[in-house]
């Protein structure tokens, strides 16, 4: 079977669990501290993959470790239960990811990411009200400054992307002089 498959139905049960539940929100902010740790971890994946390592009782332990000082959830500690029985550990980063994008559409956000060259709160709010005008959702924005870009921003938000940083504009200047001067030495000979 396909990962986005597995991943998208365990994701799906799981906001169906914690919306009868009640327990969306704290799930929801435990799954992103567990994605955090599996993507930026490749030990602490392997070990909650591993078939041999741990128990399962002892993957759970470990998960509930990654939170810090919180309890895990009742919830989220029965869903991660049956992925590990079910021998699914293998797609529990996805799972998350998955899960973390059905909560938030779920409650009218979407995520995005902007590229600044320096701090901007101003930029910050004034592209999350367009955002909010034009689609009625309200954005969760990550912010990374990148001086490389030396000015303007790049926004992503689902599958579109605007790139209006200086970086770019510059090298589109370069390229479009380079096409004419190719042209301007064709034309010449």
């Amino acid at each position: 079977m396909n990962t986005g498959i597995i991943a998208s139905r365990y994701a799906d049960a799981l906001l169906k669990y914690v919306e009868e539940t009640g327990d969306g929100q704290i799930v929801y902010r435990q799954a992103c501290t567990l994605a955090d740790a599996l993507s930026a971890s490749g030990e602490f994946e392997r070990l909650v993959e591993s078939k041999n390592m741990l128990t399962s009782s002892g993957k759970v332990e470990l998960m509930s470790k990654a939170l810090g000082n919180e309890d895990m959830c009742p919830s989220l500690s029965k869903f991660l239960e049956l992925v590990i029985r079910q021998d699914r550990e293998p797609y529990l980063r996805y799972i998350l990811h998955y899960f973390k994008e059905r909560w938030l559409s779920a409650q009218g956000v979407s995520q995005a990411t902007l590229v600044v060259s320096m701090p901007s709160p101003e930029l910050e709010r004034k592209i999350c009200e367009m955002f909010r005008n034009l689609t009625g959702l309200q954005l969760e924005l990550s912010v990374t400054v990148d001086p490389s870009i030396i000015g303007g921003f790049v926004f992503e938000v689902a599958d579109k992307r605007i790139d209006a940083s200086v970086s770019r504009q510059l090298e589109d200047l370069r390229r479009r002089f380079i096409e004419q001067n190719n042209r301007l030495m064709y034309e010449s000979e």
